[in-house]
């Protein structure tokens, strides 16, 4: 059954991103990626957000999911490396897109998680301007 959420909710991001980032480019292309994730995982739709939640329980070792969500997680991953390789297109830096992923990918998650845990906090439009600002400025010495 986890499998099968698992492509649903695959399903659904891979849908979602490639409608969103058609005609994109350069840093425009991650900070899109960036909103469409945070607008998914925080939507109307439970399903955007179960990802984010098997991801949780998955954290203990002793979870039965553990296993499919390491594998979803590197999936997830290596498409988001995907994308920081074209964004910084003609770059003339050096860029290591795994581990930039890494780095979108845990930033991503812990505001997509802030805001389940906490939205009184602050609103979707606040957190996606901070991330869009923290990503700028990962960005600037690749794109700019």
């Amino acid at each position: 059954m986890i499998d099968r959420l698992n492509d649903v909710v695959y399903e659904l991001y891979r849908s979602e991103a490639e409608l969103a980032l058609k005609g994109r480019k350069g840093i425009d292309l991650v900070l899109t990626f960036a909103d469409t994730y945070l607008r998914l995982v925080n939507g109307d739709d439970p399903i955007g957000r179960v990802q984010v939640v098997l991801w949780v329980e998955a954290v203990s070792d002793a979870s039965e999911i553990r296993p499919s969500r390491v594998l979803w997680d590197q999936r997830f991953r290596e498409g988001v490396a995907a994308l920081v390789t074209r964004a910084c297109t003609g770059s003339k830096h050096e860029i290591d897109a795994d581990a930039m992923a890494f780095v979108i990918v845990g930033l991503l998650r812990g505001v997509a998680l802030q805001l389940l845990i906490d939205s009184s906090s602050m609103t979707l439009e606040g957190a996606i301007a901070g991330v869009n600002d923290a990503l700028k400025g990962l960005f600037a010495p690749l794109v700019g």
